[in-house]
């Protein structure tokens, strides 16, 4: 009778569980009104030697994160999403196959890369969504990011925190400090785009 119970419970549990996945945020955030609502992702983390990262990324931009936008809901309601924009200073690499309708970054065009993640008020009730494992950028630090172009949005993501570097004192680091990407600790940015450029082959 007791595992009958217990069972019971258990797939009562993962019913209210899935049923609030279906929830869009909104509808989650009045639920939990007047308390504030906290998501929380951890993803994984899979860290791969630049040559791998570079065959998928369609811009190596070296810049300052100049804005942080305000955070704004997925279409669907169901995500929150925060665009930094980011000052180019030098574009390391830029991948041919990017659309001439849609040129990389220049050194005086400004480029918006967009982030899972952010804070909102939605019918009063704070709502927040973070990726521990993502890269916080902070406007004023200059950094280094291997970026994807999302022909949809117009704007650029990061696919891995693994392709984002911060820059402190002219010396670079990685902001995942681990495996292949160590090496790179340390090192200037003349320095690392050479390394980008030997491992593209030029």
């Amino acid at each position: 009778m007791r595992i009958r119970a217990l069972l019971v419970l258990i797939l009562a549990a993962l019913e209210h569980n899935v049923y609030a996945q279906r929830l869009t945020l909104p509808e989650l955030a009045r639920l939990h009104a007047p308390e504030p609502l906290i998501q929380s992702s951890v993803s994984e983390l899979v860290v791969v030697p630049l040559e791998e990262s570079l065959a998928e990324a369609d811009s190596v931009v070296y810049g300052t994160v100049a804005k942080k936008a305000d955070s704004y809901l997925s279409p669907d309601q169901m995500n929150i999403f925060t665009d930094y924009t980011v000052t180019p200073l030098r574009l390391i690499r830029q991948r041919v196959n990017v659309p001439s309708s849609t040129p990389g970054p220049q050194r005086s065009s400004p480029i918006v890369v967009k982030q899972w993640g952010g804070h909102m008020v939605i019918d009063g009730v704070d709502v927040t969504q973070v990726n521990e494992n993502q890269p916080s950028l902070t406007v004023g630090e200059e950094v280094v990011l291997l970026l994807a172009y999302d022909r949809n949005d117009k704007k650029y993501v990061l696919r891995s925190p693994a392709w984002a570097f911060l820059v402190k004192g002219a010396k670079i680091t990685p902001f995942v400090k681990r495996g292949p990407l160590e090496r790179f600790e340390g090192m200037t940015v003349p320095q690392f785009e050479a390394e980008v450029q030997r491992s593209v082959g030029r």
